[in-house]
């Protein structure tokens, strides 16, 4: 196989599959179409539609191109997401990233939920999950801010008298206290909130409620 790839590798201009069988003369149609198709699966060579088809080296526009189509498809990924799906090594990967970011093909945000970095096409209009909104300060989750919030959050939520089932806080009366309490300066839509509760639901601090139809939170471990 090595001697196989090098030959293709090797031509500047991709080699079409008549020279590829008078350089192997020994291997049979069906055993260098196979070795071409596991090139091709593995990202190793490219295909070339003109005149006539051509196997060529898979140079990084091609790995580019792979990228690009990935992230048009699911909107925003992480790095491995987008090493499994591109099969690019990580590496490469990486180098390849970085260019397209300087090029502004792609552009990195923070999954707000995890912290986590996922990369987009540049220009996309990513959601609330992605961009964190308010919680975000220069791209990155504002960590002391949030967590502010979420202390007294609990706290509040914690103070609440809870007498019969449906008396727990629902989000309408956790963001009235949050707006009336002038904690946050900057515009906090309901969606925003809800972002952080959601947060907090994940992490086991509160608990989500159905209540006869009404989502109400109850506090469960301490902070």
């Amino acid at each position: 196989m090595k001697e196989f790839l090098e030959f293709i590798e090797n031509s500047e201009e991709g080699v079409t599959e008549k020279e590829i069988v008078h350089k192997f003369p020994s291997l049979s149609k069906k055993s260098i179409l196979n070795k071409l198709k596991q090139l091709i699966e593995r990202k190793k060579i490219a295909v070339e539609h003109g005149n006539e088809i051509k196997y060529k080296r898979y140079n990084n526009s091609n790995h580019e191109e792979d990228i690009v189509k990935e992230l048009s498809t699911h909107g925003a990924l992480t790095l491995r997401e987008l090493k499994l799906k591109t099969k690019i090594p990580q590496t490469l990967l990486t180098k390849l990233l970085k260019k397209m970011k300087n090029d502004f093909v792609i552009q990195i945000v923070q999954n707000f939920k995890n912290n986590t970095k996922m990369y987009m096409l540049y220009g996309t209009e990513h959601n609330v999950d992605v961009s964190g909104g308010i919680w975000f300060n220069s791209g990155n989750v504002d960590k002391e801010f949030v967590d502010q919030i979420i202390e007294i959050i609990y706290k509040y939520i914690g103070k609440r008298k809870v007498e019969k089932y449906d008396d727990h806080l629902t989000i309408d009366e956790i963001y009235t206290f949050i707006i009336d309490s002038g904690i946050i300066t900057t515009n906090i839509k309901i969606e925003d909130l809800q972002q952080l509760m959601n947060v907090m639901c994940y992490d086991e601090v509160i608990q989500q409620l159905d209540i006869n139809g009404k989502i109400g939170y109850r506090i469960l471990n301490g902070l």
